[in-house]
């Protein structure tokens, strides 16, 4: 019996190890992929955090080869949190780092779970879990934790692959098909039929604003990814959201950036998501921000937060 058990464990074992290590770990479009290639990253690099937002409106190499796409569908603040913290321990970084504002992106949604279980040995992910009451023991069994999920994860690391309709890179993952008129139309009546509200959870703005001073030698980008119009048309809560957006923009070391420009009807998905092709005049709008007219794939930021430049403070 013995000898059935153990080698019943080292098989669960093995198994558990490959599918972590060679097929979620190696789709990078994945959730669970990214908050693992942010907690063992060690070179500089221009994250790009948010939730499906920020997943399809920025092209990282169209940015800079030193960006990477860290949006994960279905987040809100706690994991953009999860990521600042990670972002912000990093003592020798000095690059800019981006975080897609969206107007509901104050909530304490985790998306799926299978994003943090593969991670789960990592504090801050278990914390994060454990916050809200996500957290069960059976995630730290190998062989086991990953019982109801091994198809899932096979699909996606083939979707990933033989991707046909969408446009991935460095994390980023754009939509290239474009719906007809009739079927965006109906998309906008059903927008204008269902009022968004503004509703912050208690903390979340100000642990936001506590990452962005702890850090005065990096400057944080809050960056407004276009909405359709009719977004705007029945969000109930914009001029709150707007003030929050004044006061991020009036901290020394970040910068709100926002596209003013109407974006028409064939650059989105959706009333709230970019695609390909929205996602292509967003970013360089974006590039132009950061880093001016500079060409090439490695530009140096344009700004820095006051006192401090590309080696740290300034003499």
């Amino acid at each position: 019996m013995l000898p059935f058990l153990l080698t019943t464990g080292i098989l669960f074992y093995m198994i558990d190890r490959v599918m972590r290590d060679r097929v979620i770990f190696r789709t990078p479009i994945l959730g669970a992929a990214k908050i693992h290639r942010s907690i063992h990253r060690r070179s500089p690099e221009i994250p790009i955090l948010g939730s499906s937002r920020a997943l399809g409106s920025y092209i990282p190499d169209s940015l800079s080869l030193r960006s990477y796409n860290y949006g994960i569908n279905g987040t809100g603040y706690e994991v953009v949190d999860m990521f600042l913290a990670l972002e912000c321990n990093r003592k020798r970084a000095l690059t800019p780092i981006v975080i897609n504002f969206d107007y509901e992106m104050f909530s304490n949604s985790l998306g799926d779970l299978n994003n943090y279980i593969p991670n789960i040995r990592h504090p801050g992910v278990r914390d994060l879990l454990k916050r809200h009451g996500k957290y069960h023991w059976w995630y730290e069994i190998f062989g086991v934790r990953f019982f109801n999920s091994y198809d899932l994860f096979i699909k996606d690391y083939i979707n990933y692959r033989v991707q046909l309709t969408k446009a991935v890179t460095l994390g980023a993952s754009l939509e290239k098909n474009k719906l007809s008129p009739e079927a965006f139309k109906k998309l906008v009546e059903k927008r204008l039929n269902t009022p968004t509200k503004w509703n912050p959870r208690r903390g979340q703005i100000e642990r936001l604003k506590t990452h962005i001073y702890s850090r005065p030698d990096r400057i944080f980008v809050i960056a407004v990814a276009p909405y359709h119009w009719s977004y705007y048309e029945s969000f109930e809560g914009k001029p709150q959201a707007d003030s929050v957006l004044a006061v991020l923009d009036n901290i020394p070391n970040a910068m709100v950036v926002r596209d003013e420009r109407e974006y028409p009807d064939s650059l989105f998905v959706n009333t709230s998501h970019l695609n390909f092709y929205g996602a292509v005049r967003y970013t360089k709008m974006l590039r132009q921000v950061m880093f001016g007219d500079q060409e090439g794939d490695w530009p140096v930021p344009a700004v820095w937060p006051p006192g401090y430049g590309p080696y740290g403070k300034s003499q």
